[in-house]
């Protein structure tokens, strides 16, 4: 078996929602490589709810420390602006830098309809997921600005890329991680900032929650898709070793693969003016060609 050699020595990462799942795959794998890591969890269950409980961040802070590693466990609410900046307040008390984050922290209420969907549930999901995000990244960036390098993972997932029924509000923020992630990358290259994210496929209670899946399904992506198969691409994303910057990687399974938003060349009037609805109709099957698809690095380089 081939060994992992990339190290983190000495970098100092927050980790949100890292008391279980995906989370404490990556601080302890980060940890493992050298990394001394805040882990932050609120302690909460799938969907939000619950009291907070130190238990999840300070058994993985154990772990990292039974190992010989370096670690500091917080319950800091990573959705609000005090808890964000927070979490890089502690992080360079404790270890005097932020040099990498990763914005895991989120909830998940599957199965409901998109009308089921009431205003208070569809703003907890909004609070942690997208608002979480920005904040974390709006609290580090300063730091990263000053030194001159940062790492940020962000983490989108295939509901947000393809979307999955019973689960629109998931899906919504989920998705604006990706635009997100591009538009701060390219904000972040030149003060030395990269920024990327991460879809995985793994087991999580997460997935666990999900309604409507059979029993041996899920019980075959537990085997198959550990949380730990993750855990070296968001730990390569954070390193120097791999120089890329607004990608979106799909990452489980035994597999990494880059996933690209892209356009078909389309349909276009014949005389260069602008076509008309009956256009769509007669000519639908050219529309929906995805034949020389094109894939813009910006908003700028769309067809």
């Amino acid at each position: 078996m081939r060994r992992d050699t990339l190290r983190l020595d000495g970098r100092c990462v927050v980790v949100t929602g890292a008391g279980r799942g995906l989370g404490r795959a990556y601080a302890l794998d980060l940890a493992a490589r050298g990394a001394r890591v805040v882990v932050n969890d609120l302690g909460t269950a799938t969907d939000g709810s619950g009291s907070e409980d130190w238990g999840p961040a300070a058994r993985v802070v154990e772990e990292i420390r039974a190992a010989g590693g370096t670690a500091v466990a917080s319950t800091a609410d990573a959705s609000g602006i005090e808890g964000t900046q927070s979490l890089i307040a502690l992080a360079c008390a404790e270890f005097g830098s932020i040099d990498g984050i990763v914005a895991n922290a989120g909830i998940y209420r599957p199965g409901l309809d998109f009308t089921d969907i009431d205003e208070a549930l569809l703003e907890r999901m909004t609070a942690i997921h997208s608002l979480g995000a920005w904040r974390l990244v709006r609290a580090a960036w300063p730091r990263f600005t000053e030194c001159g390098r940062g790492r940020v993972v962000l983490v989108t997932s295939a509901a947000g890329l393809y979307g999955m029924a019973g689960n629109a509000a998931y899906s919504l923020l989920k998705a604006g991680i990706v635009g997100l992630t591009r538009t701060l990358a390219a904000e972040g290259a030149p003060h030395g900032i990269r920024v990327n994210a991460v879809a995985p496929v793994a087991w999580s209670r997460m997935s666990a929650a999900t309604e409507g899946v059979p029993p041996e399904v899920l019980e075959k992506m537990r085997e198959e898709a550990p949380p730990g198969a993750v855990a070296p691409v968001v730990a390569a994303l954070l390193a120097d070793d791999v120089p890329v910057t607004g990608e979106v990687l799909s990452a489980g399974r035994g597999r990494v693969g880059r996933v690209l938003t892209g356009e078909a060349p389309g349909i276009r009037s014949a005389d260069g003016g602008p076509l008309l609805a009956q256009d769509l109709a007669e000519r639908i099957d050219e529309l929906l060609s995805v034949d020389g698809m094109v894939y813009p690095a910006s908003a700028h380089e769309t067809p």
